[in-house]
């Protein structure tokens, strides 16, 4: 009997202390945060910071802590922040994030570090604390300000549109307002003065544009899922390229435009692995984000396959789970074993889809397409429907629930955040159970 104690005691005290070295793991994840490379024109390359160098750059791919963007001639790329921040690099631009983190207070913090080029920042109310490098300079960025860098190894330009930046020189601090260009020679230490006015630069028309084109869609459609303005990126697109709908005895959700019968969310996109996140699942769709990191997927007979989006805002998932699904699904899976490849191709994955007609706003200046926000797409919430959430709620007799069992089998969705995922090439249905991290998409719950 004692020897039994002794075993059982040793047992609990091998679990405590293997706990304790899981939790520093756990607690790092949880201060984790991604944000959205939101636009991609011409020859993009992105390093992820998982010490492979540059590769092609794919609209939707998690911009992690590290990351390093550079745009070749004639290219540029959008970064999207989760408040919907942006960072607009034109060609021959290389860009870094040093920082992207959360401090113990839950406060954002992100750095910038502009190597060579022209960089456009609009920076909104729930960035939190952000700044900006430029040509050894470093710059104080506020809440609520626009602003163009332009650096040189010689030269840099700081042009304010609104609010204001900080530079600290020495023992003064320059302050650059709105309507103020500050021009600075590298090599002189001379402390220069700002200017009044602003010179039009070549992409100021393409800056406006994707920011009306935001301004126009974020504010529009079904807001009553509670999408908080501090998690927004993506949003526009939503309203963008697709529309909200009520069916009856699942409440509202989401289905993109142009999409036919035998299409299914994970048909286009690729698995590309993440250093502390694994495989994280990459939308082709050019609104593949928020449907991809928050909530989870359901086919709801009559309609097709929807995305509902659930309650949780505070924590990101590497894929969302199919809930409900017809059946003979097979759900969506990341490579497993051993990471051999940094990237799994699935389907047209690898180039972005557009429905006929939706093209990229502001890919040819100016796009014609943004004449405001379609009247389709803004439906209200039926009165007494409650918000919809993600989970056994919204398994319908009928449907085939895909969590971790055989297609066919009805399961019951877990609590936790248990994602199921289609195989590559197989045809057996696994799950690999995925963390929430912190700054991102949700769970589903």
């Amino acid at each position: 009997m004692l020897n039994c104690r002794v075993g059982k005691a040793l047992m609990l005290l091998s679990a405590v202390l293997s706990l304790l070295l899981v939790l520093p793991t756990v607690m790092a994840d949880s201060k984790a945060r991604i944000v959205r490379l939101s636009y991609v024109d011409g020859d993009v390359q992105l390093d992820r910071a998982e010490g492979q160098g540059f590769e092609k750059a794919i609209m939707n791919m998690p911009v992690v802590q590290g990351a390093k963007v550079s745009t070749a001639a004639g290219a540029r790329a959008e970064v999207e922040l989760e408040d919907g921040s942006t960072i607009r690099l034109t060609p021959d631009t290389t860009l870094t994030f040093p920082e992207l983190g959360l401090r113990d207070s839950g406060q954002r913090v992100t750095s910038a570090e502009l190597q060579k080029g022209t960089v456009y920042f609009v920076i909104r109310k729930h960035a939190g604390d952000f700044h900006v490098t430029a040509g050894s300079q470093q710059l104080e960025v506020h809440d609520n300000s626009e602003f163009r860098v332009s650096a040189t190894p010689q030269e840099l330009e700081l042009a304010v549109y609104k609010g204001e930046v900080k530079m600290p020189t020495g023992a003064k601090e320059i302050k650059v307002k709105n309507g103020e260009t500050l021009s600075l020679n590298l090599n002189d230490q001379s402390q220069p003065t700002p200017a009044k006015g602003i010179s039009v630069a070549r992409y100021d028309d393409w800056n406006h544009e994707r920011d009306q084109y935001r301004d126009l869609y974020a504010s529009t459609g079904y807001s009553g899922w509670g999408f908080s303005p501090a998690y927004s990126y993506g949003f526009a697109d939503l309203n963008y390229y697709g529309s909200y709908l009520y069916a009856p005895g699942w409440g509202m959700m989401w289905q993109p435009f142009g999409v036919g019968p035998g299409w299914s969310p994970f048909r286009d996109g690729a698995w590309m692995w993440y250093p502390g996140a694994g495989y994280m699942w990459v939308s082709s769709y050019p609104w593949g984000w928020m449907p991809y990191r928050y909530g989870a997927w359901n086919y709801v007979p009559g309609y097709g396959w929807a995305w509902f989006p659930g309650s949780n805002w505070t924590a990101w998932a590497p894929y969302t789970p199919v809930r409900t699904a017809p059946a003979g699904y097979v759900a969506p899976q990341p490579p497993s074993g051993p990471v051999t490849t940094r990237t799994a191709i699935v389907g047209s994955g690898g180039t972005t889809i557009y429905p006929a007609g939706l093209g990229q706003p502001g890919t040819v200046l100016l796009n014609r397409n943004l004449i405001g926000p379609r009247a389709a797409t803004v439906i209200p919430r039926p009165a007494g429907v409650a918000a919809p959430t993600i989970g056994t709620a919204n398994t319908r007799p009928g449907t085939t629930t895909v969590v971790g069992g055989k297609s066919g089998v009805k399961t019951a969705a877990p609590a936790s955040s248990t994602h199921s995922v289609v195989s590559m090439g197989s045809t057996h249905v696994s799950s690999g159970t995925s963390a929430g991290h912190s700054a991102g998409g949700g769970n589903g719950k």
